[in-house]
């Protein structure tokens, strides 16, 4: 019974899990163009407010403590994954400013403030809220610096690094699924590795796509 127990909990948790925030992810940004075609910029903006009050829901969701952790950490990703689309939604529709010198002290900022509050202060669901927001940003940041890089050598650099860089995303992200049919113990661990294979995948989609929108 246990080990029946453990393998569904390895396919909900570990591999449905990661194929839903992946949908999610798509769908997002699918819904951005019809939009922007029949509603034009104000029904971007009023998108964009729909997701910032769902992702806002989301993180007070999983702060309720009657809640199991596993729904606490669902309802944190889902509101990370919907917070980073608002943020890139204002990348999108106003100025661009995710990756000027703005931009990158914000998202140092952030990270900053989460690494000194993950131990003692961050209860379980704003963690996950944190790396779904935070994976979404390092993607879109990483994609762009890598780019630059490139064109400042695109006969040497435009050659090689992204299909390197791909690899290796797709060879971490085979490690992650791995681990969790192999290696994983709990619910709660298998979710962690459901979120760090959404970020391998949301990267390579940055990568061959040039963005998620």
């Amino acid at each position: 019974m246990e080990s029946k127990f453990q393998l569904k909990s390895k396919l909900v948790d570990g591999l449905l899990t990661p194929f839903i925030l992946i949908l999610l992810s798509v769908l997002l940004a699918l819904l951005i163009r019809p939009i922007e075609i029949i509603f034009q910029r104000p029904g971007l903006l009023i998108y964009t407010v729909i997701l910032l009050a769902l992702g806002i829901l989301s993180l007070e969701r999983c702060l309720v403590p009657r809640y199991p952790e596993e729904i606490r950490a669902w309802w944190g990703m889902v509101g990370g994954i919907l917070t980073w689309a608002v943020i890139e939604m204002s990348n999108f529709i106003g100025a661009r400013g995710l990756t000027n010198d703005t931009g990158m002290v914000s998202f140092m900022l952030v990270g900053l403030v989460v690494g000194v509050l993950w131990r003692s202060i961050l209860p379980l669901g704003v963690k996950f809220f944190a790396i779904a927001l935070l994976g979404g940003w390092v993607g879109h940041l990483g994609l762009y610096y890598v780019s630059v890089l490139v064109n400042m050598n695109p006969v040497q650099g435009g050659l090689g690094v992204f299909p390197m860089i791909s690899i290796v995303i797709l060879g971490l992200a085979l490690i992650i699924l791995l681990w969790i049919f192999i290696q994983s113990k709990t619910r709660l661990s298998r979710l962690w590795g459901a979120l760090f294979f959404w970020i391998c995948v949301m990267l390579l989609v940055y990568i061959f796509r040039g963005g998620i929108i």
